[in-house]
């Protein structure tokens, strides 16, 4: 055998086994051969070639799925809407297409949010229209709002709507606090979108920011508070255990 060239072989063959081989790179033919220099690195450009075309077909794939989710998602809200359907049963459905998926929290929030948004704006700008369609779709939006990134999302759902629909922009603050009083927001993330808004120095970020200064300082002091009773309830237990 030339020294210069390897040759694929058979599955028991050490060359097969070899960790530089990864699988499903290259046919099983025993005719097939390289030489040593275009194997270990002097001409790696058909191994990145292989794999970025491995890559895109995978991230096509990621697309289609992503869209398909989407589509069926809201081809579900607005059905339920035209319906009449419960938000509770909306949610079990949901969450039967998200599991079919492998869909994220996030990515129900950045489908559903839209629509439901889109209905708020049908209706007009009102507090009373805010707070009505919030209160009706809450237990939906508490379903696919599981961890802080969740309730960052929802609030960038929120802010993105905010934007964009100039007329909602000095109700931003009230969707916040409804969210916050519905308990599908909490303190932690409202104050970590507050900070990164203040990073963001724009007109609708200090927009924002005015709207809900109140409100971020009223969740700060709710915040102190309850971690001053925490250290105080830690204090009495610890005397307690010493008495």
């Amino acid at each position: 055998m030339n020294e210069n060239s390897l040759v694929c072989v058979n599955k028991n063959s050490e060359v097969q086994n070899n960790e530089l081989f990864v699988k499903g790179e290259f046919l099983n033919d025993p005719t097939f051969k390289l030489g040593s220099d275009e194997y270990f690195g002097s001409k790696p450009e058909y191994f990145e070639q292989t794999k970025v075309y491995h890559e895109t077909d995978e991230e096509e794939e990621d697309v289609d799925i992503e869209a398909d989710f989407k589509k069926d998602t809201l081809e579900l809200l607005q059905a339920s809407i035209e319906n009449n359907v419960d938000p509770e049963t909306v949610s079990m459905e949901l969450n039967g297409l998200r599991l079919s998926y492998h869909a994220t929290f996030s990515e129900c929030i950045g489908n559903c949010m839209p629509v439901l948004l889109g209905e708020i704006k049908k209706k007009g700008v009102s507090l009373s229209n805010i707070q009505n369609i919030l209160n009706h779709w809450s237990p939906l939006i508490k379903s696919i709002t599981k961890s802080g990134s969740d309730e960052l999302s929802l609030i960038g759902e929120i802010e993105k709507f905010c934007t964009e629909e100039t007329e909602f922009r000095n109700s931003f603050h009230i969707f916040l606090q409804l969210l916050f009083k519905q308990e599908i927001l909490k303190a932690e993330s409202i104050l970590d979108w507050a900070a990164e808004a203040e990073e963001n120095d724009t007109e609708v970020n200090k927009k924002f920011l005015e709207l809900t200064a109140k409100f971020i300082e009223f969740l700060k002091q709710t915040l102190e508070e309850d971690e001053d009773e925490e250290e105080e309830d830690e204090e009495e237990e610890d005397n307690d255990d010493d008495s």
